[in-house]
């Protein structure tokens, strides 16, 4: 059996034990053959935020987990700060919809939640959009011909 930790260097008990490079390779291997992150630290007795790390730092990437994507920022043109509340909930729709693909449901829901909020914030603060459905009711009277266009 490996020793699973080094002795600290100092004796000091305030110090963390630092972990054999023996027991990381197998931890290693061990978690990239499928084994779960909980059950890889009882087995050698780490603590999951420093597997986590290290796995991270190291770029082990289990075969049942799909590959990191980047997400490309969202192209803005104009004045962000122009942007109305309904503006920026289509940009958060388009990270909504990057989460989705990229199967990270957590993140997905945060969107989902900032969409909402956004929305309501939209209907409250944003300008009423009277320009726009005033054209439109007009080109509807237009198209409605002489008769249509006369009723009221």
């Amino acid at each position: 059996m490996i020793d699973q930790h080094d002795p600290t260097p100092s004796g000091d008990t305030d110090q963390y034990a630092v972990v054999a490079e023996p027991v990381w390779e197998l931890a290693r291997r061990d978690y990239l053959a499928g084994l779960s992150s909980s059950e890889v630290c009882e087995r050698y007795g780490l603590a999951r935020s420093t597997l986590h790390a290290r796995a991270a730092r190291e770029g082990w990437r289990r075969k049942d987990q799909p590959p990191r994507t980047v997400t490309p920022f969202i192209h803005v043109t104009g004045d962000l700060a122009e942007a109305t509340f309904f503006d920026l909930s289509e940009m958060a729709v388009l990270r909504l919809r990057q989460s989705i693909l990229s199967g990270r449901a957590k993140e997905a829901a945060g969107w989902l939640a900032m969409i909402r909020e956004l929305r309501s914030e939209s209907f409250t603060h944003d300008p009423p959009l009277t320009d726009e459905l005033d054209s439109l009711d007009s080109l509807d009277r237009s198209s409605a011909g002489p008769a249509q266009a006369a009723q009221p």
